[in-house]
């Protein structure tokens, strides 16, 4: 007795591995079928085809992820060259460093110079 044709198996399936179950499940996703249908169609097994699914679908979250992570570089902090100290008439010392912002030193020294 012969296998109607949507039962036959494809030849040299097992030697094919990934590949061949990653094009039949591309044709099945494009296709509409359900992976139960395909599997039945293709004389697989549904388990067999699921698990591919699967694995293919583990694979694909990986390399999302892989993508996303970037290598960073850290590097100790390092002073900047030649910062200088300001002695205000209350006693207070600040210590600036090369790259300050003049309108936040401006600032600073008034608070300091406030009485409270």
């Amino acid at each position: 007795m012969q296998l109607p044709e949507t039962h036959t198996l494809p030849s040299r399936r097992k030697s094919q591995g990934a590949d061949f179950y990653r094009t039949l499940l591309d044709e099945q996703s494009q296709s509409g079928v359900s992976v139960k249908r395909t599997a039945e169609k293709h004389g697989i097994p549904y388990t067999t085809l699921m698990y591919w699914r699967n694995r293919f679908r583990r694979d694909e979250s990986k390399d999302a992820q892989a993508q996303k992570l970037v290598p960073v570089k850290i590097t100790a902090p390092t002073e900047p060259p030649n910062p200088f100290e300001i002695q205000t008439t209350s006693g207070h010392t600040l210590r600036v460093p090369t790259n300050f912002c003049v309108d936040t030193l401006q600032r600073l020294l008034q608070v300091l110079s406030t009485p409270c």
